[in-house]
């Protein structure tokens, strides 16, 4: 008997969090485009092809940093090599188009919870390097990284999946 409740209420509470709203769309500002955000710094954006581009380099001191979804009215997919490394970046949101965070992109910052958004599909090595990690939050499908938490630069036991 006590094993049946204990089943129901882990089904219960499975149930309570599947029928929550995704929290990246509540968190994450819909078509955020870089001239209406306040950064304490400048973001450089290079178009790497017609209709992308990449943010190259933060320069500033936002510990809470909103990352854009578009800068002059083009999606932002990819974060380049080491663009906010060595920062002090406490809370992170990705913008919604962003498929790409390159190698180091977010080393050495002092960010404590993260969310991978999926749209992501390719976080290279160290990217998140030497940062406070207490939890990670990968939504979409979880098997895109896997063998690879270790190089990303966080362990896969601080990894969740919704």
């Amino acid at each position: 008997m006590k094993n049946f409740f204990s089943i129901l209420f882990i089904c219960m509470s499975l149930f309570f969090l599947a029928s929550c709203d995704d929290p990246i769309e509540e968190e994450i500002p819909h078509d955020l485009d870089y001239e209406n955000v306040e950064f304490k710094g400048t973001l450089e954006f290079n178009l790497f092809d017609v209709d992308q581009y990449e943010i190259v380099s933060y320069s500033g001191n936002d510990e809470n940093l909103i990352l854009p979804d578009t800068y002059n009215n083009t999606p932002i997919t990819k974060i380049g090599d080491g663009a906010f490394q060595n920062n002090n970046i406490i809370q992170l949101k990705i913008g919604k188009y962003v498929r790409e965070i390159s190698q180091f992109a977010f080393a050495n910052n002092s960010i404590v919870d993260l969310i991978i958004p999926s749209n992501v599909d390719v976080i290279g090595d160290n990217a998140f390097l030497n940062n406070p990690l207490l939890s990670i939050i990968v939504l979409g499908e979880k098997i895109r990284f896997n063998d690879r938490w270790e190089y990303i630069g966080f362990p896969q036991d601080l990894v969740q999946w919704p």
